[in-house]
């Protein structure tokens, strides 16, 4: 008995295919045409599989399924994509895991893979490198603050504020972060301090 795939299934690359999650499956079906994909990352158009990814990324529909996208395809090129570009991915994706533990796992594994050198590749520079980082900690924080581990997020805050003091010219999301965050921190602390009394 022969099985008939649908057509877009048909288009997606062979290397997505192995995935056996329904949403990413799904996910791949609201890209225009599988094939582009699929040609950009053989030709290595970066800049076009980035933008077709983050369009990808924006279909509501497909959101159960970027943290699987991320993962199988993305992680396929990710030294090749800016590396802002690459973090907004990965906390867009990790919001979408069902526990708070992925999520903080999936950030503290992009955490380090932004912060060292991997064979050929050099690191980044610290002036690319410092923004990434507290942006990251500062999910992390949030995640923590998620947790009730206040110590941590705490922590990360107060190591992060003279960075996000000095950044001159950084994505308004990177001090936007830090500045929700230490909100969702000070809510917390003020809660916890009116049921103790």
């Amino acid at each position: 008995m022969s099985l008939t795939l649908p057509l877009r299934w048909r288009l997606v690359p062979s290397y997505c295919r192995r995935s056996s999650t329904r949403h990413y499956i799904r996910f791949i079906a609201y890209s225009s045409n599988g094939k582009v994909l699929d040609r950009h990352l053989r030709c290595r158009l970066w800049h076009q599989l980035t933008e077709q990814v983050k369009e990808l990324f924006a279909v509501p529909e497909a959101r159960p399924g970027l943290p699987v996208l991320l993962t199988r395809f993305v992680s396929l090129w990710d030294r090749k994509i800016n590396p802002l570009v690459h973090v907004k991915l990965a906390i867009a994706a990790a919001r979408q895991l069902p526990t708070t533990e992925e999520s903080i796992a999936l950030l503290k594994g992009i955490l380090e893979s932004k912060t060292r050198s991997v064979g050929q590749q050099q690191p980044l520079f610290e002036s690319e490198r410092l923004p990434l980082e507290t942006l990251l900690k500062m999910e992390l924080a949030g995640y923590a603050l998620k947790q009730g581990n206040l110590a941590a997020a705490l922590e990360s805050i107060e190591e992060c504020a003279p960075l996000v003091d000095s950044y001159v010219a950084v994505d308004p999301l990177i001090p936007g972060t830090f500045y929700r965050v230490r909100a969702d921190y000070a809510k917390v602390q003020t809660s916890k301090d009116g049921s103790d009394r």
